[in-house]
């Protein structure tokens, strides 16, 4: 339902059925690009602020300038790491940017969606290599890919609350009292 918004073709369609106007699915579209600016805004402040923090606590430790602590740090696993994690953020963003009107135009799952699920898998198995399962010795790499599905699976139950608090925010805002929301 979703993806009509995007083959309008300048005139109106319907959502839910509801109709829905170019303006409606313009307000959609930069709802959608504000929120993937955000993400990737956010992904790139935390490995840049995991980058910072890391390298502030090892210079301490090494008494040596920022720049060749920064250097030693990336070298190591959490570091690469969060490297790893930005390329990939940036990564989600430019394929948003570059295909996003394809991604909205399909009914059925387009390759730059394929691509989104790759890099999110990658973005969370990245995080799962670096995190206390990785120093298990019985199977490590299995205990890595457990982790890696419970990081998906907290997002998605983190993502869907966040949804579902944001389709029910206008309705509250409308509503007189809120006590009977209050259980």
């Amino acid at each position: 339902p979703l993806r009509r918004l995007a083959r309008l073709d300048g005139r109106s369609g319907e959502r839910f059925g509801n109709a829905v106007t170019l303006e409606d699915a313009a307000l959609f579209d930069r709802r959608v690009l504000w929120r993937i600016v955000a993400g990737v805004t956010f992904i790139i402040a935390g490995v840049v602020s995991v980058l910072v923090l890391k390298t502030l606590d090892l210079q301490q430790l090494r008494g040596t300038s920022f720049l060749i602590t920064l250097g030693v740090f990336a070298r190591t696993l959490d570091g690469s790491h969060a490297i790893v994690r930005g390329i990939l953020g940036i990564l989600c963003g430019l394929v948003f940017f570059l295909r996003r009107r394809n991604i909205f135009r399909h009914e059925r799952t387009s390759t730059p969606e394929k691509v989104f699920a790759v890099l999110i898998f990658l973005m969370a198995l990245s995080r799962a290599r670096v995190s206390h399962s990785a120093a298990t010795n019985f199977f490590p790499w299995f205990s890595i890919l457990v982790t890696t599905f419970h990081l998906l699976s907290k997002e998605l139950w983190i993502g869907g609350l966040v949804a579902l608090m944001v389709a029910l925010l206008p309705v509250f805002r409308r509503m007189k009292s809120m006590a009977c929301v209050a259980f």
